[in-house]
């Protein structure tokens, strides 16, 4: 099985890096190669730090601490490249267990926010000369005042986001809003006015009662004869929630694929030989059993049964994958599901098969949601 998982993980759609308990490569994702400008062959058993000679030594202490079953995390890290050039990254690792419950490595997650971060520096630059742009920026924005957490000054888009008029917003006190407590927020804006920190996570109310997870981007602006603390305000409320179930269900490698939002399965001469939960739910069986072992053209139309052998032969003869293919498939009670199907030839207990990814999408105009399929 983890063959069929590296080769999951070469083609996510996020940058992931698996590591051994020494912080050797086991795994990397197309996407990791594409943002850390390397190629697999560079990683693949080598050690982090023989790649990356000038790791600092905090990421050191950050895989022992994976290693102790700790998840950890930064939001916002600078990565400084040898020919000069910096990246600015969001990163999480997490332990991940073998078969017996050992920990046996860890794995990386990142993200690259480069434009994100330098959209925020920029518009902070933007603001000490044109305080006017303040007000229509669409980005949710605040003037505070860290000594007592008095809203000094509200954009349209925080009016918006919040739910009180700008009116109302410039009466309140920061702590009406932040769900931390006084003495938390005056030692966090502190932080920020001190330069200290700058990027922030909090809890925030809106005017129905209802709280959000935002990002707050903190840093002081002179304003007068005082500094004042400008913030931008990110709600990631959608995010964080999707990052605490990807937590849950990714600390060993079979969850990847068992819960990964998106039908797999996998082909060796054209019979299932693996299907996750999402696929069995996608053809409607209520366990792996009841399609284990059959033909995969059992459950297609006739009308494709021969692009698919010839796409079979692509998959397990010439080793090569195939593009998305949108097509019917007969679900277990006899009625039709159209999906999208793509796949990568894959080597799994010794023998050449497909690992295929299937997503449901809406039928044809032309074609049948449902029924049989087309003869």
């Amino acid at each position: 099985m983890h063959l069929s998982l590296n080769r999951f993980i070469e083609y996510a759609p996020i940058a992931i890096a698996l590591f051994d308990r020494d912080l050797c490569y086991l795994a990397v994702s197309q996407r990791y190669c594409a943002d850390y400008l390397v190629s697999q062959a560079d990683m693949i058993g080598k050690n982090l730090y023989d790649v990356y000679p000038n790791t600092p030594p905090s990421w050191k202490e950050t895989h022992q601490r994976c290693l102790q079953g700790h998840t950890e995390k930064c939001d916002e890290y600078l990565l400084e490249r040898s020919d000069g050039s910096r990246e600015w990254l969001r990163w999480q690792m997490a332990p991940w267990e073998t078969d017996s419950g050992e920990i046996g490595g860890s794995v990386l997650y990142s993200e690259v926010i480069t434009k994100e971060v330098e959209a925020r520096l920029a518009a902070e630059k933007e603001s000490n000369k044109y305080f006017g742009f303040f007000n229509d920026h669409t980005a949710v924005q605040f003037l505070i005042d860290p000594a007592n957490g008095q809203i000094v000054a509200a954009n349209h888009a925080a009016a918006k986001y919040y739910g009180w008029p700008i009116e109302q917003l410039v009466s309140m006190n920061i702590g009406e809003i932040n769900t931390l407590t006084q003495e938390e927020i005056a030692q966090e804006m502190q932080n920020a006015r001190q330069y200290r920190k700058n990027y922030f996570e909090f809890r925030h109310r809106l005017a129905d009662g209802d709280i959000r997870d935002v990002y707050v981007f903190s840093s002081p602006l002179p304003v007068g004869d005082r500094t004042l603390l400008h913030s931008i305000i990110h709600d990631v409320t959608i995010q964080k929630r999707a990052l605490e179930a990807l937590r849950l269900s990714e600390i060993r490698f079979r969850d990847i694929v068992e819960g990964a939002p998106i039908g797999i399965f996998i082909q060796i001469k054209q019979k299932f030989e693996y299907l996750n939960p999402y696929a069995c739910k996608i053809l409607g069986a209520s366990s792996v059993a009841e399609l284990l072992g059959i033909p995969v053209q059992e459950v297609l139309s006739p009308e494709y049964h021969e692009a698919t052998r010839q796409r079979t032969h692509t998959l397990n003869v010439e080793l090569k994958p195939v593009d998305g293919l949108v097509q019917p498939l007969k679900r277990v009670d006899g009625t039709v599901v159209w999906v999208e199907i793509s796949g990568q030839p894959i080597l799994y207990d010794g023998r050449h098969g497909g690992l295929m990814f299937i997503r449901q999408v809406d039928a044809p105009q032309d074609k049948p949601a449902h029924g049989s399929p087309a003869k």
